[in-house]
């Protein structure tokens, strides 16, 4: 028995085993988020939203403004990019878009007019208006409301990419009410390769008394024997500011750990989204990837879309007690799956993005197919869905952002204990045959607000079994 951890009155979640002393025939059950059944809730329905990649959320924000009652999105979206030669791409100016959308139950969203931005010779769209010097790029605009600001043209900030000279950077605005922006103020935070400021902003932390800003290390890794490489990503990376000014004390907040396959690489597409949940845990998702598109192809397609894309995708719940180092709740195990409920599909596992605590926990997720689809014929005789990435005539499929909720209150499941081989894998009924039935394993479901002062808790005994959970000094 080791010493008793000081809680006081801070609530606890059982992702880890800090306060827990000892286990006995009790599994910690982790339960997925659930797919709202209306999803897409945003759609690329608009002219200017049609061109490149449609909508998407990555690197995007959404906030529940205590103030104004609503939530509140800033969407991304794309023209087409333009290839050059091999694997480097040619981003015109301005072709990173932000567009503005607000809901009041965080599901139906409706895209106001701006009248900020002119497209196609009219100023009716929801597009904010592009970045400043630079490339003019709005390039994963993340945004935070600062409520403690006491000026008001700074009460909503904003972090995101532009490009100048070549080099991708941290570029800062500042906005009264979200949608007339002050852009590019200050010097720009450029970074050295391997590390990119690709990411998304997990804001004022209170503990830590800091804004922060996870975003990721990346480079190449070989793919096969003939020499073709793949784009991977080797670590999330924290860069911190006490002012929002001044951004530096970049270092590594997660990498692989010795049970990773040889490829796992995090942070592909979505990077760490996190809360601090608690008085002294951060929970945040997440994604994963360890296995990578190795076909048969053409010099051309390699370059333009097996380099770039990983064969599978997984979100994954991580935590973190300090802020500043990040783990997997439970290795290998998807917080969301690209299956939800029975017979709901996407062409590809969720990316989550953005965790709101309240007023109904909403989990948004940007899905995208990692296939290619033909081009499809103009829509409206006006707008023609050109590839992202051009390549014999195909195309990515166009993004949608969908909802879901995820349950954080937190329980405890305790089961007789049993093999766990025998738990996850069935074997098949031969045909002809009826299944044999089930065994009924008995359980218990204990909130984790009935612990609170309790420092042993015996779940169950009798001469077959033996459960019990010991918790340090609740």
């Amino acid at each position: 028995m080791t010493a008793p951890i000081e809680i006081g009155s801070t609530r606890q979640l059982f992702l880890d085993d800090r306060v827990i002393d000892a286990t006995e025939g009790v599994v910690r059950q982790f339960h997925r988020p659930t797919r709202w059944e209306g999803n897409p809730v945003v759609q690329a329905d608009r002219l200017w939203e049609r061109g490149g990649g449609g909508v998407y959320l990555f690197g995007g924000a959404v906030m529940y403004d205590e103030e104004d009652g609503l939530f509140k999105m800033w969407y991304r979206t794309s023209l087409p990019l333009a290839v050059s030669t091999g694997r480097a791409r040619r981003e015109p100016e301005g072709v990173y878009k932000a567009c503005y959308a607000v809901s009041s139950d965080g599901v139906h969203w409706q895209k106001p007019a701006l009248g900020r931005t002119e497209f196609d010779g009219s100023r009716d769209n929801n597009l904010l208006p592009p970045s400043t010097e630079g490339m003019k790029q709005i390039r994963r605009p993340n945004l935070i409301k600062d409520y403690d600001d006491p000026d008001p043209e700074r009460r909503y900030k904003m972090l995101y990419m532009d490009n100048f000279k070549g080099k991708w950077a941290l570029s800062k605005g500042y906005s009264r009410d979200g949608i007339t922006w002050r852009m590019n103020v200050g010097t720009p935070r450029v970074f050295e390769p391997p590390v990119a400021p690709n990411g998304i902003l997990f804001g004022w932390d209170p503990r830590r008394q800091e804004y922060v800003h996870y975003h990721r290390k990346s480079g190449t890794a070989l793919a096969d024997v003939d020499g073709r490489r793949v784009r991977k990503k080797y670590a999330v990376m924290r860069t911190s500011s006490a002012d929002f000014e001044t951004w530096g004390n970049t270092e590594e907040a997660m990498t692989a750990s010795e049970t990773d396959p040889p490829n796992w690489s995090p942070s592909h597409g979505v990077d760490l989204a996190g809360i601090l949940y608690t008085d002294d845990l951060y929970v945040g998702a997440v994604d994963t990837v360890s296995a990578y598109h190795v076909e048969d192809s053409s010099p051309e397609q390699w370059e333009r879309f097996y380099a770039n894309e990983y064969a599978e995708y997984r979100t994954e719940l991580v935590i973190s007690r300090d802020g500043r180092t990040w783990r997997r709740a439970v290795l290998g195990i998807h917080a969301a799956r690209n299956v939800g409920r029975l017979g709901q599909r996407s062409h590809r596992p969720d990316e989550a993005h953005s965790l709101q605590r309240r007023p109904a926990h909403l989990l948004l997720r940007q899905q995208r197919a990692h296939g290619i689809e033909r081009a499809r014929p103009p829509v409206d005789g006006r707008s023609k869905h050109r590839p992202q990435w051009p390549m014999d005539g195909a195309r990515h499929r166009p993004r949608k952002t969908e909802a879901g909720r995820i349950r954080l209150h937190g329980r405890i499941r305790g089961r007789r204990r049993v093999d766990h081989q025998a738990c996850s894998l069935r074997r098949p009924t031969p045909r002809g045959q009826r299944p044999r039935p089930r065994r009924a394993v008995p359980r218990t479901i204990l909130p984790l607000r009935a612990l609170r002062h309790v420092r042993r808790l015996d779940l169950g005994r009798n001469r077959k079994t033996h459960r019990s959970l010991l918790l340090r000094s609740l």
